[in-house]
């Protein structure tokens, strides 16, 4: 699939579990990490060297008169941001318990595979002992 090549190193249908458990703890991670987009003035910076000075001041100067107007927009970004890492975290969660009840479940269906062979077990010997008699 095209767009899973570009997403990843890798195609994640390929990943085992574990792959899978630390990519998507990984990814939350840094989603979380940056679930706040508001700029920073000191991430402000210029790398001319006759008029870098100038520019980052006017750039900062501008910063602080947008802000106002910026931050109501970029706090609904983070607001947005936060909810969905937030449930990402709670699918991951989900998954994780729906694992555990399959497995149970997968547990619970080979013990009654092995019971039934051995009520299928018992009815033809049973019928065999009734044949011979």
């Amino acid at each position: 699939n095209k767009s899973t090549e570009t997403l990843f190193d890798n195609n994640p249908w390929d990943y085992s579990d574990k792959e899978l458990d630390n990519e998507m703890a990984k990814l939350l991670t840094v989603l979380n990490d940056n679930i706040d987009t508001k700029p920073d003035e000191r991430d402000i910076v210029s790398h001319r060297k006759l008029f870098g000075r100038f520019i980052v001041f006017v750039k900062r100067i501008f910063f602080k008169i947008m802000k106002p107007y910026t931050n109501v927009i970029l706090e609904k970004q983070r607001y947005f941001n936060e909810k969905t890492v937030r449930l990402m975290l709670l699918n991951f969660i989900r998954f994780r318990k729906l694992e555990g009840k399959i497995r149970d479940i997968e547990s619970i269906t080979e013990e009654l595979k092995f019971l039934l062979e051995i009520k299928e077990f018992e009815r033809k010997t049973k019928k065999n002992e009734n044949k011979n008699i």
